[in-house]
This record gives structure tokens, sequence and C-alpha cells, in this order.
């Protein structure tokens, strides 16, 4: 017995020790971690062919410790109606990476500090009209730490570029999807199309009303559409209650016009709830034929006498 205790008290005094060194492995990674910030996030022009536009971006440190930044330019498309992105070029489609001119190579920033990068973008002639777009990079390498972990941040900035001529602009709301009994988080979802040539900004705007007209959830987006894609607006209201009743509307506004979403009520009843309402059922259900039972031997008893 005593030996058993013993050996209890060493797998404890393990386990705890194995912990306590993944804390500090955790914490000195952490420590090590790069904090990168691009400003603004996304950069949207139109530029007609041939033409030159200059501009600038602010890469800012706000860690505590100086690092060495790269910045490079990359082509941007996505894939799917969750907009899952790609840095790679379409086959046949033009490069409009080399469009942009900037300063390359290795950067230092201190501490709490910002820089700017300054940008030349030209368009060249004879480029077809529609939309193109890729991506500035800035890319980060920490020194390795005690453990030997090197640390990797990257952000970007998408470069929407519409090239002026004879583009076309259609687009419109594809869907609009709220299930009628869900649990909590509500999910809904707005489908929007874009079958033109360049790209266009969706607003989308949603609210949940309960049974008196009290607001409980606003939903507030705006998403850019590319061409020839269709993207998937997820509409999530992560804290709503356990048991409700709601009204869902809206509004998407797309090229200058509003497409009024219909009207989409959803029963919202946790599984806690659920197994409730269904003991309720089940128990009313019992003293329901029970209380049958009781009148049909009632009858059967006079009936005798």
């Amino acid at each position: 017995m005593k030996r058993f205790s013993t050996q209890i008290g060493l797998a404890i005094v393990g386990i705890v020790a194995f912990s306590l060194l993944g804390l500090l492995r955790f914490q000195s990674i952490h420590a090590a971690a790069q904090n990168i910030t691009l400003s603004p996030t996304s950069v949207d022009a139109s530029v007609n062919p041939g033409e030159t536009k200059t501009g600038s971006v602010q890469i800012i440190n706000s860690g505590d410790s100086p690092f060495t930044y790269t910045t490079y330019v990359s082509p941007y498309r996505v894939v799917g109606e969750d907009y899952q992105q790609q840095f790679t070029l379409l086959p046949g489609a033009p490069d409009p990476t080399s469009w942009l001119q900037l300063k390359t190579g290795a950067h230092s920033l201190d501490s709490h500090k910002l820089s700017d990068i300054d940008y030349t973008l030209h368009v060249p002639k004879g480029t077809p009209a529609g939309g193109y777009y890729f991506v500035l990079f800035a890319e980060t390498k920490a020194a390795a730490n005690a453990n030997g972990v090197v640390i990797t941040d990257r952000v970007g900035e998408i470069f929407y570029i519409s090239v002026s001529g004879d583009t076309v602009q259609k687009g419109s709301v594809l869907s609009w999807t709220a299930a009628g009994l869900q649990k909590p988080p509500v999910h809904g979802a707005v489908r929007i199309t874009n079958e033109g040539t360049s790209h266009f900004l969706s607003t989308t705007h949603v609210v949940a009303k309960d049974l008196f007209g009290h607001t409980k959830f606003t939903f507030d987006s705006q998403k850019q559409v590319l061409p020839h894609t269709v993207r998937r607006i997820a509409i999530d209201w992560d804290k709503a209650p356990g048991l409700g009743f709601f009204k869902l509307s809206g509004t998407v506004k797309i090229l200058n016009k509003t497409e009024v979403l219909p009207t989409r009520y959803v029963l919202v009843m946790s599984i806690e709830m659920r197994v409730i309402f269904a003991i309720l059922l089940i128990g009313l259900l019992i003293c329901i034929t029970l209380a049958v039972r009781r009148r049909r031997h009632g009858h059967q008893f006079k009936v005798r006498r």
C-alpha cells in the first residue's frame, strides 16, 4: 500500500513538472511573437490604362521588441463561396503584381514605431477593362529564442484595382436563409452573386427582434464581391438566448441599390430546453392516456351495474 501511494505521488509530481515546463515554453514563445500591422487593410482604386498612381501604406510595430521585415507582392484570387484565399495567378490571366513598384529588401522597425511604405502603381496601356487583384505582404522573422523556435508573422493588404473602360457591373442577392428551428448560436447566410467584370462593395444589415418588437441582435458587414463569383456572408448570433421566437429581417446594398431581405422566423431552443419540453410533452401524453383509461373503466362499471 505504501509503495502504491509513493507511485501515485511521483506520478502527480511528474504531471505538475511537465505542465510547468509546457507553460514556460508557451510563455517564451508568446513573448517572442511579433506585433505587426498594415494600415489600411485594403486599397480600392480605379485606374485608367496607361495611368500611374502613387500612394503609401503604414507598417506598425505595436510590440515591445524591434523586428526586421521584408515586403513583396503576390497575386490574389478566391475559391468557393466562403472565399478561400489563393495567392496564385489564374492560367492565362494578366499578372497585375508587375504593376506595383516599391522599395524591396529588409527593413528594421523599432518597438511602438511606424513606417511608411511608398509605392507606385502603373497600369500598362492596352490593359483590358475589369477588376485586377493582388496583395502587398509584409513579413517579419524574429531571431530564434532559447528553445530554438523562430516565429514568422505575415500581414497583407489587398489591392482591388478596377481598370476603367467598358466594364460590366451586375450583381444581386442569390439567397437568404435561416433555419426555422435552431439551437444557440443562431446561424443565417446571405449569398451574393457578381456577374460583372469588376468587383463591388456589398453592405449587409440584419436585425433580430422578439415578439414584442425589441431588437435583440444586429449584424452589419461590408464585403467586397469579386467578378464571376458567389460570396456567402455568414450571419452568426453567438449570444442567442436558450429559448425564444424571433423575426429576422434586413437589407443588402450593392451597386447603388438596396434589396430588402424576406422576413425569416426562427424558434430558438437549446438542447436543455428541448429535453425539458420533451419531458413535459411525454408527461402530458401520459396524463391524457390515464384520464382516457379512467373514463373508459368508469363507463364500463356503470354499464355492468
